[in-house]
């Protein structure tokens, strides 16, 4: 991630994905997360936009996370 928005770690943690896609990818982001939280897993294509304002096309490999309970607890993506 750090290679493909252009920043270090330090500078990304705690920041929501919305700061680096446009409009389009803040809504398809928003449709997938609550593809997630009904337990869908699934694959992705978004484009995330770098601090130097290069587009990179990417693919998010999802799967919600359950507890041993089965309640979701969060969610994980792989990006390539």
């Amino acid at each position: 991630m750090c290679r493909l928005l252009g920043l270090p770690l330090p500078q990304q943690l705690e920041r929501p994905i919305r700061d680096f896609v446009d409009e389009a990818g803040a809504a398809q982001f928003r449709d997938t997360l609550a593809r997630r939280h009904r337990g869908v897993a699934e694959a992705y294509e978004i484009t995330l936009v770098a601090v130097d304002g290069m587009r990179r096309h990417c693919v998010n490999d999802t799967a919600p996370l359950t507890d041993t309970a089965g309640p979701r607890v969060g969610s994980v993506g792989l990006w390539l």
